[in-house]
């Protein structure tokens, strides 16, 4: 195990490798933990995507394709809100040309007026069936679970939440405090 508090180099990974940016040449076995892992000879994927929440979306993805992490960023010029995010996922190969995502990430929900203080998290979970068209590009899309707490600091925050998941599958307020439930959906042009 090489843990480092910012900044982790190794030039072959055998075992974890846990910093808040790993590097290393290679992982032989084992994986890197971090907001940002650059492996020379791992992932590194640009995702262009749309979902239900934000429309416009840039992701990107570092690590290896057993697991690696998700640094995200969206926006949703309709509803006035936009989003960041981080995540962890892995990939399943079918065959050469499909694959399997499975990803959780937690997003931070901000109207794009006033930054909203308190808690406004939407944890997500997708799974997406992905296509690869050539060596540099693919497409992949499928179903998100969304699992959004809203807790403002500001009572005039309270009515944000009704911008999105306007059909949860699960609804509780107590007081200022939501907490909803909501599937959608997500499409992402994938650049290697």
């Amino acid at each position: 195990v090489q843990i480092a508090g910012f900044f982790n180099y190794a030039k072959t990974v055998k075992g974890a490798q846990i910093g808040a940016v790993n590097v290393a040449n290679k992982i032989e076995s084992g994986f890197a933990f971090g907001i940002l892992n650059f492996i020379k000879e791992g992932r590194h994927r640009i995702e262009l995507d749309h979902n239900d929440l934000t429309t416009y979306n840039f992701n990107y993805k570092s690590g290896t394709d057993e697991f690696y992490s998700v640094v995200s960023t969206g926006i949703n010029p309709g509803k006035d809100l936009w989003s960041f995010g981080w995540g962890l996922g892995t990939e399943i190969k079918i065959n050469e040309s499909l694959y399997t995502d499975l990803e959780l990430s937690t997003h931070n929900i901000q109207s794009t007026d006033h930054f909203i203080k308190g808690h406004s998290n939407d944890y997500r979970f997708n799974v997406s069936l992905g296509y690869q068209v050539n060596n540099f590009m693919g497409i992949n899309f499928g179903p998100v679970v969304h699992y959004h707490i809203f807790n403002p600091n500001n009572p005039e925050d309270a009515l944000f939440a009704n911008r999105f998941g306007q059909s949860p599958l699960f609804s509780n307020q107590k007081g200022s405090q939501l907490h909803k439930l909501w599937v959608g959906y997500r499409i992402a042009l994938t650049v290697l």
